[in-house]
Order: structure tokens, then sequence, then C-alpha cells
């Protein structure tokens, strides 16, 4: 009996023993999984909102190619609905494998619609997540099922291969809101402006009802021109009525910077407005040439006067991470040595923007308040 008693407590002190060992070694395990975790910060583009969003996420830092495992993450996070140019992130853009060799990552991409304005954004969510995540990554290369992406076609400024240097970082986040540009006060007095209302005949990119951008972009220049004739300005229009001027949209766009170059123009306006089929999207941004052109600083020191007066005049959101600016290289600043910009004045599909875009007293606005940017910048108040 008392053998039988002993037996029992050394049998029940040694499932103690085994279960303590069990917990102890299930605690380890669950340290150790917590102490390989690490914050990952992914950044994603939003168009309606536009600027980047960013998210941090939990990786396990001993995956196998943690770099690959991170574009994956951000496939599964980004999210561009359907625009005006009438497309879908998820139906035209899937990521087949993604490869590492060295310093170089390769994202393989399955592309069934090549919208370049997709792809840009994409390029630039890669960017931004890969590089300031992993500082050893040098070089990112976009390919379409195995084949280099040709963009020599393309009005929007994209590459699909991203290479590291000092001026990357800045070029693909929103970086653009350092105050760091200087008002110009050029010694004529009176300037040569042209002023593109953008597109025109059968060209027309947003619409709201029956409301088209080619019509309320030529109001918003008419009125434009009258306050600057009235200051002493020589002013042209690329158009003063519903006509294209080529036949592609290429060569149209093309034919609106040649005649800033004809007229010798002292600085190009292209007024155009946006529009996206969520209703929330909204704000002001206006685009600049980028520093391939020698005139850069000029074109983005313009529009920085000229978005900051649309701001305080309408009170509409400046996009592009709050400094409302960004460089490109759209066709229309491809054919003239001229200081140029594109405004992008709201979205006709927001009902706080559209107020300004399809009234004649909101047009009058708008188009006060890009005078009084030129006017700062050019005679400087």
């Amino acid at each position: 009996m008392v053998y039988k008693r002993i037996k029992r407590s050394l049998v029940f002190i040694l499932a103690l023993v085994l279960l303590s060992s069990m917990f102890a070694y299930a605690g380890q395990v669950t340290t150790s999984n917590a102490d390989n975790k690490k914050d990952f910060n992914l950044f994603y583009f939003n168009f309606i909102d536009g600027d980047y969003i960013s998210k941090s996420i939990k990786l396990n830092s001993e995956i196998k190619d943690i770099e690959k495992e991170l574009i994956i993450q951000v496939f599964n996070e980004i999210n561009i609905p359907k625009s005006v140019y009438d497309y879908t992130f998820s139906k035209n853009i899937s990521l087949v494998d993604v490869n590492l060799e060295g310093e170089k990552i390769i994202v393989n991409l399955d592309i069934k619609r090549q919208d370049f304005e997709c792809l840009s954004n994409l390029a630039s969510t890669l960017t931004k997540t890969i590089f300031e995540n992993f500082r050893h990554i040098k070089e990112i290369k976009l390919l379409n099922n195995g084949i280099e992406i040709d963009s020599s076609d393309s009005e929007i400024d994209f590459t699909a291969t991203i290479i590291r240097t000092s001026s990357t970082e800045d070029e693909y986040s929103t970086l653009f809101n350092k105050d760091n540009v200087s008002r110009v006060i050029p010694d004529v007095p009176n300037p040569v402006i042209v002023i593109d209302p953008g597109h025109g005949g059968k060209f027309n990119h947003a619409q709201y009802g029956n409301f088209l951008e080619k019509n309320v972009v030529l109001e918003i220049s008419k009125k434009l021109k009258g306050y600057l004739e009235a200051k002493g300005a020589t002013v042209y229009l690329t158009r003063s009525g519903d006509y294209h001027l080529k036949e592609t949209d290429k060569e149209d766009c093309h034919a609106r910077g040649r005649i800033a170059a004809e007229k010798k123009a002292d600085m190009f306006i292209s007024i155009h407005c946006n529009g996206f089929n969520t209703a929330s999207a909204n704000g002001i941004e206006v685009f600049y040439k980028d520093e391939r052109y020698s005139d850069s600083t000029l074109s983005k020191s313009l529009a920085k006067n000229i978005v900051d007066q649309m701001h305080i005049f309408t009170g509409m959101k400046k996009r592009q991470g709050g400094s409302g600016i960004a460089p490109k290289n759209y066709w229309v600043f491809q054919t003239s040595e001229t200081p140029s910009v594109l405004i992008e004045a709201g979205f006709i599909t927001n009902s706080y923007d559209r107020k300004y875009l399809t009234t004649s007293s909101g047009q009058n606005t708008l188009a006060k308040s890009i005078y009084v940017g030129i006017r700062k910048w050019w005679w400087g108040y």
C-alpha cells in the first residue's frame, strides 16, 4: 500500500515536471518568434488623396528573401480605384513573381492593359517602400511577363528601371513641399504669356454630367486672359473655341507647346481639371517641368506661387503631400524652352471643387487666383 502511494506521488511529480518543461519551452518559442518580428513601413499611392498612405506591418525578419515578401504585401494592400481613364489596378496589373539578384530586385508583372499613369504610381509605391526599408537595394526593375516595358511613347514620366541615387527618394516621395523656391522678378515689365485651355474638339478627359473639362477650362482661360491683359501682359490662347489642333493626343499637345516657342513666351500655363469615379477625390495640384529641363527651377517657382494662391482663394486642398506641386515630363512641356506649368484646378466630380469649376463666379475666382500667383511670380507682389 505504501509502495503504491509512493509510486503515485512520483508519477504526479514527474507529470508536473514535464508540464512545466512544456510551458517553459512554449514560452521560449513564443518569445523567440516575437523577437524575430520586425516592423516594416509599407507605402502605397492613393490617387484619391494624391498622396502616399503608410502602414506599419510586422514580418518575421528571418524569412528568406524578406524583400520579396514585402513586395507581396504591397500588392495585397495597394488599391487604385477606377478613374476617368477607365482602369482598375486589380484588373490590369498583377504580380507574377519577384527575383533578387544581389542589389537588384526584378518585379515581373502581368500587364493586361498598359496604362502608364497606373504603372507610374506602382513604380513610386515600390520604390518608396523598398528603398526606405532596405538600404542595400540599389535597383528596381519592372518587367511585363519577362519583357522590358517600353515607355517611349508615354506622356507620363515613367521608367521601368529605377536606380537608387541621391535624388531618387525625393523624386519618388512627397518631398516636394520643401520651401526652397525663390521668387523671380524679371526686368521685363510686361510678359508674353501663352495660356493653354486643355484638350478641345475630339479630346476630353474629365466629365460630370453635361460638364466637360474642355469647356470648363476654356472659360477659366478666357477669364485669366482678361486679368493678365488688364495688367499689361501680352496673352495668347492655344485655342479660343472647341477644337483640337492635331489628330493625335501627343501631336496635339506638342503643337500647344510650340505656340509658346513661336510667341517667344515668358511662361506657358496649361489649364486642366481632374475627374474621378469616387466623389471624395478632391483638391488642386500644379505640375512643372522636371529636372531634365534647364528652366525647371523657374517652372517650379511659378507652380508654387500659383498653387498657393489657388489654395488661399478657394480653400481647396493642396494635393501631392500638401505641397500641391510635382515635376512631370508632359507632352505639352516637350516642345518649348519656356517656364511651363500644368494646372489641375480641382475635381469636377467632387461637389466642393465643382462649384468653382462649373459656375461663372467660381471660374472667375479660379482665374483670379491663378492671375495673382502669376503676378507675384513675375511682378513680385
